[in-house]
């Protein structure tokens, strides 16, 4: 697998990260670019605080779960063709899953 078809699953994987560090140290910023957007989560600080902070676990996992998948791939003996040839897809999935669960 090319390294480099794996930079946008690794920046996911960063970003959320990032998001999920932020909101479980409470620091992640009210009505921020980013985050969980909904109408209810928007309504106040304290429901996006409170948002954030219950799914920062499932933030730092979907990040790291990506992580190592692009870690995984980049380094996949031939024998292990699904991430071979399908690294990219896959980290990207098990990223979004996580997503999802948050």
């Amino acid at each position: 697998m090319r390294d480099s078809s794996l930079v946008v699953p690794l920046l996911l994987a960063g970003t959320l990260l990032s998001i999920g560090l932020l909101s479980a140290l409470r620091r992640f910023p009210y009505g921020h670019w980013s985050g969980l957007r909904t109408r209810a989560i928007l309504s106040s600080p304290a429901a996006w605080q409170a948002a954030h902070v219950a799914a920062a676990p499932w933030l730092l996992a979907g990040g790291a779960a990506g992580a190592a998948v692009c870690i995984l791939a980049s380094r996949a003996p031939r024998w292990l063709s699904l991430l071979d040839r399908h690294g990219t897809a896959v980290a990207m999935g098990v990223e979004a899953l996580f997503v999802v669960l948050a």
